[in-house]
């Protein structure tokens, strides 16, 4: 709201990047990104200092953890401890599976409240994206058959007549299975599927394909065929396995040579800035000085002596001449 509390959050960022790998500018982009996703100011620094760290876990540029981070609190309506939860259930997903932890944060953030609409928790939704992904599939393909999955499956009396169909020779009631959703989320998705691959293997390609359309066919076959999501819904469910996850990488990767050469360069680069901010008064004193001595005597002295600046002129350039 002030000059002065614009300083202080400088001063703020440029002691965290003494902290984090993370050169200031970068740390800047992420304030920026919390204060356009409407974050209180004082939760800045916070939410700041955490998506850094996240960041560096992920190995992603400061932009895409403020951006991510950003996403994850709009998108599920978390506060700052919630969202530290999710990245820490991400973190032990990319540590276990075949997805790394951006791949999973782009699904996350690609379905955003969708899955809450559906019934099914962010955490959950997590693993479903490292489920898919780990299967090959590509992750913004695996956050649209996902999407398409859940608003098929949660269609109740809006569902067309081929789902409604392909649904009841399952044994599923496509409006108990939208009901279903809402209280048991993932479990309920999963049996779906399931009873999908106790079919003849000749005819479980056709029925995805009338329920959820060919162009989802590959994601959720991915969901179907990979028995790991189940332990990866495991691992989610437990704080005692994901706490501290995100905090364990984040300090792993600090340690290495060229992020402990970042901070060697940032604590550089504090000391520069602390001294810019030093002198920058009588910098800008004297600048102003020198203008009106340019604006009040120099200018009007060539004014008036046109002539004779023009002779010295050539006079100058016939020496270089010589």
């Amino acid at each position: 709201d002030t000059p002065q509390e614009f300083a202080e959050m400088g001063e703020q960022l440029k002691q965290l990047s003494t902290r984090v790998p993370m050169a200031v500018d970068g740390l800047g982009h992420i304030a920026a990104a919390a204060a356009q996703a409407g974050i209180a100011k004082q939760d800045i620094m916070q939410f700041t200092e955490n998506a850094a760290q996240m960041g560096v876990a992920y190995n992603i540029s400061a932009e895409q953890a403020g951006d991510m981070m950003a996403k994850w609190r709009s998108a599920f309506k978390l506060n700052q401890d919630q969202v530290i939860k999710l990245a820490d259930q991400v973190n032990i997903l990319s540590d276990n599976s075949a997805a790394t932890g951006v791949q999973i944060g782009e699904v996350v953030s690609r379905i955003g409240s969708l899955g809450k609409i559906a019934g099914i928790a962010e955490s959950e939704v997590a693993a479903l994206a490292a489920t898919s992904i780990g299967a090959g599939v590509a992750p913004e393909i695996a956050a649209t058959g996902i999407k398409k999955m859940m608003t098929t499956l949660t269609s109740g009396t809006a569902a067309t007549k081929n789902q409604a169909d392909a649904m009841g020779k399952l044994g599923i009631n496509v409006v108990k299975l939208s009901k279903n959703l809402q209280t048991q989320g993932v479990p309920a998705l999963l049996n779906v599927l399931d009873k999908i691959k106790q079919l003849p293997k000749e005819v479980q390609s056709s029925t995805l394909k009338q329920i959820i359309g060919e162009g989802s066919i590959a994601p959720i076959a991915g969901l179907m065929n990979n028995l790991d999501v189940r332990k990866w819904l495991g691992l989610v469910g437990y704080s005692s396995k994901y706490a501290g996850s995100m905090m364990r990488e984040f300090n792993a990767r600090s340690a290495t040579t060229e992020n402990s050469l970042q901070l060697f360069k940032n604590n550089l680069s504090a000391i520069a800035i602390t001294m810019g901010n030093t002198f920058l008064p009588p910098i800008n004193q004297a600048i102003k000085d020198i203008n009106n001595l340019l604006q009040n005597s120099i200018a009007p002295f060539i004014t008036a002596h046109q002539e004779a600046i023009f002779t010295i002129g050539k006079f100058g350039a016939g020496l270089v001449a010589v």
